[in-house]
């Protein structure tokens, strides 16, 4: 899935937020944590990690993040 997501720039849970300009940095990230997502648990994301991400979408939608 992580592989999935990076190579199309977008997640399919948050069609909002686009990762395309990310995927550098992201692709380091994840290398470093052995492609392991940051915030997950037997592979599946936490609902913390979903409620972060949600945010930082809604952050952009209305302007307030970058």
């Amino acid at each position: 899935m992580l592989t999935n997501i990076l190579a199309e720039g977008q997640h399919p849970y948050l069609p909002a937020l686009e990762l395309a300009d990310q995927r550098a940095a992201l692709e380091q990230l994840y290398a470093a944590q052995s492609g392991q997502f940051l915030w997950s648990r037997d592979h599946e994301l936490t609902r913390s990690a979903i409620d972060v991400m949600s945010e930082a979408a809604r952050g952009r939608e209305r302007g307030t993040a970058g």
